[in-house]
Formats: structure tokens, C-alpha cells, sequence
């Protein structure tokens, strides 16, 4: 029976050590494959450095725009293809529950377009549902800027939206996940996580360590932290 989900681990292909790493503690299967990670901006993407600039204060690094071009793309191979209803994403920085992950491929248990299965930062959180795959895992719902594309699960119907909404490059690809406000995709996560991440040297958080602790001030801006705010609200009211 072929599963449901592909797993698919983003990684640069000059990255050896990483992808050596990685493929050591990975199945000796075809249960899940390599995509070599993007190092340039996607042509089917526009990447708007004058806005990223209003928003940020600075321009996009060159990490941050391969990671959005490398998870864009696969949104894109996603749609097109036909032998799977959804994908397991990891990147390759990533030590994996690959027992669980093994079942989450075969699970109608995931309804939802997009599911994390890790994040960076602690959030709001509330449990949607327990004894998700297996019985000790619940989805829970976040809010606000957890971070982090270590690993999640998407299908079609998720990937249909964020091709839509995500063609303009403006902000690396995690803060615009993390924007519900935004997209309106719920930000639903599996807890515990069945992957956690490596420490290893991220050219994208050392180009958010250069962000200044407060946005510029602008009109996007401040409407921007409106609309998170009044999310926050929303999102505290609705238990």
C-alpha cells in the first residue's frame, strides 16, 4: 500500500556532512527522500527587496531566500503531483521519531491543510484534539511567531493557498507562515513533537539576530501589529 504522505528532507545537495548525518539515522528505505534545497530566488517567485526593507529594515539574507524558494517549490510539485494527497517536509537539521513519522504517512487521522510538527519559540497555545495517530500526541493550535520550518505536513488544499498568497517574497518564509491573521490557515502543531532540531549554524538566524528589536516605523507596520493584536484577542476568546 503506498502512503498517503511523502517525506521529503530539504537539503542542500553541497551540504554533505549534513545529508550524511541526516541518512545515518534515517530508514535504509524509500520511505522518504532527499529535495536538493534552492540557493536563488525561484522564477516562479518576486522577491521584493524595497518591501522587505519597510518591513525588516534590511533586505532578505541569501539563506532565507533559498529556504522560501526551496518550500515554495515543493508547494508547487505538491499540486502537481498525482501519486500523493500530501507531504511530510523536514529539513535536514532535524532528529526524527521516524516510528511515529512511519505512521503519520499512512494516518487519515490529519485532516487539517497544514500541520507543524516542531517550533522554535513558545506561543499561546490551546489542545485541539487528543490521541492524534497515536494516543499519547494532541494537535494543539498556536498563535504568534513560533518560527521555525524544522518539519510539518501539508496537503493539497495547503499548498493551493500558501502558492497564492506567498508568490511575493517579502519576509522569510517562517514569519509567513506564522501570520493566521494573514492567510487564515490555522497554525496547528502535534505535541509532543516528533522531531526536534539540531543545534547546528543557521545563515537565517544569524541574518534575524541583525533585526533591530523594533520593526521601522511605518504605516505597514503599525497596521501589521493591529492585526496581530486583534488575532491575539480573537484567538484568547475562542476556547
Amino acid at each position: 500500500m503506498r502512503p498517503k504522505y511523502l517525506i521529503i528532507v530539504v537539503s542542500l545537495e553541497s551540504a554533505r556532512s549534513r545529508r550524511d548525518a541526516f541518512a545515518k539515522d534515517a530508514p535504509q528505505d524509500e520511505s522518504w527522500r532527499f529535495f536538493d534545497a534552492s540557493e536563488v530566488v525561484d522564477p516562479l517567485l518576486r522577491y521584493d527587496a524595497r518591501l522587505a526593507r519597510t518591513i525588516h529594515g534590511r533586505e532578505l539574507s541569501k539563506g532565507e531566500l533559498g529556504c522560501y524558494s526551496s518550500h515554495y517549490r515543493l508547494w508547487y510539485n505538491l499540486c502537481e503531483d498525482n501519486q500523493y494527497a500530501g507531504y511530510i517536509i523536514l529539513e535536514d537539521d532535524v532528529l526524527v521519531d521516524w516510528e511515529f513519522l512511519k505512521k503519520a504517512s499512512y494516518s487519515n487521522d490529519i485532516e487539517a491543510d497544514y500541520v507543524r510538527l516542531y517550533y522554535r519559540r513558545p506561543v499561546r497555545s490551546r489542545e485541539r484534539k487528543r490521541g492524534i495517530i497515536d494516543h499519547s500526541r494532541s494537535l494543539i493550535e498556536i498563535h504568534g511567531y513560533a518560527y521555525g520550518t524544522q518539519g510539518y505536513i501539508i496537503n493539497k488544499d495547503g499548498a493551493r493557498k500558501f502558492l497564492e498568497l506567498f508568490q511575493c517574497v517579502e519576509r522569510p518564509i517562517d514569519d509567513a507562515l506564522d501570520r493566521v491573521w494573514h492567510h487564515g490557515v490555522p497554525n496547528l502543531c502535534l505535541f509532543p513533537f516528533p522531531i526536534m532540531e539540531r543545534i547546528v549554524p543557521s545563515d537565517i538566524e544569524k541574518g534575524r539576530s541583525r533585526i533591530s528589536k523594533r520593526s521601522p516605523i511605518n504605516v505597514k507596520n503599525i497596521t501589521e501589529k493591529l492585526r496581530y493584536q486583534l488575532s491575539a484577542l480573537r484567538f484568547r476568546l475562542d476556547w
